[in-house]
């Protein structure tokens, strides 16, 4: 494993392109954790002025998005303050996670759920990242979105 670059070594497997924040949820597209170890999903604010932020990875049993299972939610933000503009919250799931997050069904899709309340102001995006790839390289599950990777 060491001979990996860490561009093949990951996936880009889900977004939430920049956008002006509304006040309603956006979701980034799901991954399949069946095939993948571990996913990361990095939220990037800009000006929050008086929003708040809420920012879940949720995940389903298929991609009908019918049995929704919140694994992991973050601290909500506001931005009362300049203190959290320019910021970022990262959250980190493992399949085995997912997988323990229902007694009910066998949870495998995961998605990142943004959701802004308040004043409509600066933009948002969403990166997802998969690693530890059950077949390598992971960077060949990227979405079809990724234009070019490069490394030397």
């Amino acid at each position: 494993m060491d001979n990996v670059k860490l561009s093949e070594g990951l996936a880009v497997v889900g977004t939430i392109d920049p956008v002006a924040n509304t006040s309603s949820v956006a979701y980034s597209d799901y991954v399949d954790m069946s095939k993948f170890h571990e996913i990361i999903a990095i939220l990037l604010l800009g000006d929050m002025a008086s929003q708040t932020i809420d920012f879940d990875l949720v995940a389903y049993s298929d991609t009908s998005a019918s049995d929704t299972t919140v694994i992991i939610s973050s601290t909500q933000l506001t931005g009362s303050t300049s203190a959290n503009d320019d910021s970022q919250i990262v959250l980190s799931c493992t399949a085995d996670q997912v997988r323990a997050g229902s007694d009910t069904a066998a949870l495998r899709y995961v998605r990142a759920a943004f959701t802004p309340g308040g004043a409509v102001t600066g933009s948002t995006a969403v990166l997802v990242l998969a690693g530890k790839a059950r077949f390598n390289p992971a960077s060949s599950d990227d979405l079809s979105s990724v234009k070019e990777v490069k490394s030397s």
